[in-house]
């Protein structure tokens, strides 16, 4: 065993030899025995390596066909979503202008409801007063021919009251 010395400070010296020991063993095993395959055990590796780089190389073109698919239906669900919420708002405008002219109507046929039953109300009276004129004129007229008859008669009875008037040559 080497002596102690202070080169190592707080290690003792087999620890200090152990790993020198394994440090050394390592690269001997390294160095002097290689890494020996066999020549189709290699270039079937080799092979399957160029497999994998290949099916690596179709992944990757799938994963980026896919990812600018992803990409394309995420902005056409943005803009489905932007021609939603325009959409929507223009519903609630048409909605808001449908309740308003709905009020308007409402409105417009109280109004109109309460003309027609003012009309209504003209009406009845003018024909109430047309009823009226044509009873007065149905009695007028009653009276007319009565006063006309009267009249005819008196006059009647009055020529034959008269006395014959001779006839002057």
């Amino acid at each position: 065993m080497p002596e102690r010395t202070d080169k190592y400070p707080g290690r003792t010296p087999i620890r200090h030899f152990g790993m020198w020991g394994a440090s050394l063993l390592c690269s001997a095993v390294l160095c002097l025995g290689g890494c020996v395959v066999g020549k189709e055990k290699y270039e079937a590796t080799v092979a399957e390596l160029e497999a994998a780089k290949v099916e690596l190389e179709k992944s990757r073109m799938r994963y980026e066909a896919l990812q600018q698919e992803n990409d394309k239906l995420q902005a056409d669900h943005q803009k489905a979503a932007f021609d939603l919420d325009m959409l929507s708002a223009e519903i609630q405008q048409i909605k808001e202008g449908q309740a308003g002219e709905r009020d308007l109507l409402a409105a417009r046929e109280a109004e109109l409801q309460r003309d027609r039953e003012a009309m209504i109300g003209k009406l009845r009276e003018a024909r109430r007063v047309s009823q009226k004129l044509k009873s007065r004129n149905r009695a007028l007229q009653n009276s007319v021919r009565r006063y006309q008859k009267e009249l005819e008669e008196a006059r009647k009875a009055k020529v034959k009251n008269a006395a014959p008037v001779p006839k002057t040559v």
